[in-house]
């Protein structure tokens, strides 16, 4: 399924960087990533969305539905990257998430780089592989660094490429701990992150969380041909193998993104300088543990239900912190 939405903008602003009336440029602005987010699904579960999510960006932003990736076997990467670089995979270097190291004998993952070090993760990667420049590293060179980008995401594809080669701070969900994750590449770790990390991180929390649906089964009539009368529980103890996988692709995993994105708000202080910000933030609306839709009814549409509620959320964070009015805000889905 590669029609998506590929822009939901709330503010347009057009004064280039260097123009020299500070109200022309943005304060912020906030791209958002949507891993297989599907354009029929929304416009199926309108009706079950709130007012002040989906159908706010939908009614108020510019929206484009019948846009295609042009090219081939697209996945979570090849998507994110070409969103942010403008250009194809041929381009880019970015062309799946994974690929064979024939010298290894192995399947590495895209961003895989030995020479980095991983920051509450195992993983050694890096945007490396990304050949050319982001909006993100466009926008530091024509602030002369001066903007700051910050980068959040469930997978460390998605923040790694959406954040660049710039970016100050670059955050996923590790698989094996359940922290939030950064490679060497970037400089910045925030205290406010590590103090998360050590005080409310997943792993100290992960045995108690329960995904239940939001609402009774009967009023899950977004999606009607895969209607269904059966209630769901998922636990995600510590004993579960894969608990932190199965977290990412649960309906809860877009609340915990956005517990992270808030601290960026609040206690980094984004848009509060002369020259505009970047916040990048990647949601998911995939299938529970990657199986058929067949399979989890309840909980597709559950999720996508709880991800409206996390757009409100999100908009009400940006609005009370930075003001909707100084916000240019884009979302795309990878496809």
């Amino acid at each position: 399924m590669n029609k998506v939405i590929a822009s939901l903008i709330l503010v347009l602003m057009t004064a280039p960087l260097g123009a020299q009336v500070p109200a022309d440029v943005p304060k912020l602005v906030v791209g958002i990533t949507i891993d297989q987010l599907r354009t029929d699904y929304l416009q199926m579960m309108r009706h079950v969305f709130g007012d002040k999510g989906f159908k706010r960006l939908m009614d108020e932003g510019l929206l484009y539905d019948q846009v295609t990736f042009d090219f081939p076997n697209i996945d979570r990467s090849s998507a994110t990257a070409s969103i942010y670089t403008g250009t194809y995979p041929a381009y880019n270097g970015i062309v799946a998430n994974t690929l064979y190291n024939v010298g290894e004998d192995r399947v590495e993952s895209i961003l895989y780089d030995p020479a980095k070090m991983g920051n509450y993760t195992n993983e050694t990667v890096s945007p490396k592989n990304l050949l050319t420049s982001t909006i993100c590293d466009e926008l530091k060179i024509a602030t002369e660094g001066v903007s700051r980008v910050f980068s959040v995401a469930p997978t460390f594809e998605q923040a790694i490429l959406s954040g660049g080669h710039a970016a100050n701070s670059v955050f996923w969900i590790d698989n094996d701990n359940g922290k939030w994750a950064s490679s060497t590449h970037y400089k910045d770790i925030p205290a406010y992150i590590d103090q998360y990390n050590i005080e409310s991180g997943l792993d100290r929390r992960i045995d108690t969380i329960v995904w239940q649906p939001l609402r009774s089964a009967t009023d899950y009539t977004g999606l009607s041909y895969l209607s269904s009368d059966y209630m769901f529980k998922h636990i995600f103890d510590k004993g579960k193998h894969k608990k932190y996988d199965y977290f990412k692709t649960s309906g809860l995993v877009n609340e915990e993104v956005n517990r992270i994105v808030e601290a960026f708000l609040t206690k980094g202080e984004l848009g509060k300088q002369m020259y505009p910000d970047m916040l990048n933030i990647g949601y998911s609306a995939a299938n529970y543990q990657g199986k058929s839709i067949q399979e989890y009814s309840l909980e597709i549409q559950d999720t996508y239900l709880r991800l409206d509620q996390e757009i409100a959320r999100l908009l009400e964070m940006i609005d009370k912190n930075v003001g909707l009015k100084n916000t240019v805000i884009f979302l795309t889905s990878t496809g």
